[in-house]
């Protein structure tokens, strides 16, 4: 059975404030996993203790570019210490989105961090936004060059959806392209244009159906990069509710 994870980068406002509280609001939506994008001001030994103590468990965590290269050691103890199994790489720094050779230097820079955390017991996914959808002067899109120049043995992806169909892709032609390297999806929905808004799962325009049946995944994390609404409980507990409504005709005993 697929996990529903949540991405906690949805409540770090709330998180900043009161990480306790946080989480167990998380875990009363009926959440039972989430993934990690920082520690709300504790050194990571606090944050994972919480965690767990409010019956949750970290399926990943995302590490931005700079912490990769200068500390990947360091990284590398933290998954161990706290038992995450995936790490994500959230997005490429601006000076690598220029050209083709940009991104393949990119590329090649994530097949050596994807072997070191390989030979360490852990998994290391690049996530994506619309950018990498975008027309090199080559002609080419720097996702094509990510997807080419990665080893599928060390790196893989975690495909944020939203941001796939915003950038006018072909959800499921994508997934289908991608096969097992995909173990991760980010989950959210989409609005009508222009304005093409992050919404909660089942309250947008994505052919959910379609993107559900692309492939085999571990987890889909729920995500929100905004909230429109006054309350992002009652938003992810509407995600939560209808993500697992969405998957029921997949999961042997709940159709």
């Amino acid at each position: 059975m697929n996990d529903i994870a949540l991405q906690l980068y949805t409540v770090r406002n709330q998180l900043s404030e009161d990480v306790r509280g946080t989480l167990r609001k998380i875990a009363n939506s009926g959440y039972r996993s989430v993934e990690t994008a920082g520690y709300a001001g504790l050194n990571p030994e606090e944050f994972y203790q919480i965690v767990r103590d409010e019956g949750l468990r970290a399926v990943s965590s995302h590490v931005g570019w700079q912490r990769l290269e200068q500390d990947l050691a360091s990284v590398i103890r933290e998954a161990q210490a706290s038992d995450v199994p995936t790490i994500v790489l959230p997005s490429l720094p601006p000076q690598y989105r220029a050209s083709e050779e940009r991104y393949a230097g990119a590329a090649a820079t994530m097949n050596q961090w994807g072997s070191a955390l390989r030979r360490a017991g852990h998994e290391f996914l690049y996530h994506n936004h619309a950018f990498e959808f975008e027309e090199l002067p080559s002609q080419r899109s720097g996702f094509d060059v990510l997807r080419e120049q990665t080893d599928s043995e060390v790196v893989g992806f975690e495909v944020d959806i939203y941001w796939v169909v915003k950038a006018h892709r072909n959800a499921l032609q994508l997934l289908k392209e991608l096969g097992d390297r995909v173990s991760l999806m980010h989950v959210k929905d989409i609005g009508p244009p222009p304005e093409e808004k992050d919404l909660p799962v089942g309250d947008g325009l994505m052919p959910w159906p379609e993107v559900l049946s692309g492939g085999s995944l571990r987890c889909f994390i729920v995500e929100q990069d905004h909230v429109w609404g006054d309350d992002v409980f009652q938003d992810i507990q509407t995600s939560w509710t209808n993500l697992n409504r969405l998957l029921a005709p997949t999961r042997p005993g709940m159709n």
